[in-house]
């Protein structure tokens, strides 16, 4: 029989129910095994949405080639079906002054999505583009129709 919480403390020997008892292995419910640990959910993804605005006056500070250099950077790095992107890449122009495009990335990995970021800072137009907003969320399951690749 559980030992009221109590009782031990203060060398009483009553049964009251109403004080709560020492947790003992013969009262305790089994413990639910926990899945392994791990960045990559077993069920979700993770979804970034990022926003841009285009700094002209940096981008006039590019060359032509630093310019055309970049372009094709960003192309290959927003390439859904490149094996460095994750499922889904969706770019979007933003209407407003609070910034000029946004990306969705969604995916098992926030490893991987995050490198999309990172690679798109690092490009030839990086130092033109300036993060104006950005919120990370996760969907609460993952769907293949939703794969652009």
């Amino acid at each position: 029989e559980p030992v009221p919480f109590f009782n031990g403390l203060l060398g009483q020997d009553n049964h009251d129910a109403d004080l709560p008892y020492f947790p003992t292995a013969d009262n305790m419910p089994d413990p639910t095994p926990l899945p392994e640990p791990g960045i990559c959910p077993e069920e979700g993804w993770h979804a970034v949405h990022l926003y841009y605005r285009i700094r002209r006056d940096q981008l006039a500070l590019l060359s032509d080639s630093d310019r055309r250099k970049g372009c094709e950077q960003v192309e290959q790095l927003l390439d859904s079906k490149a094996d460095h992107a994750p499922p889904v890449i969706q770019t979007f122009a933003v209407a407003g002054h609070k910034a000029d495009f946004g990306m969705l990335l969604l995916g098992p990995d926030p490893l991987q999505i995050d490198a999309v970021k990172q690679r798109l800072q690092a490009s030839a137009l990086g130092p033109a583009l300036e993060p104006t907003y950005s919120y990370v969320s996760r969907s609460e399951e993952h769907t293949s129709e939703l794969q652009s690749h």
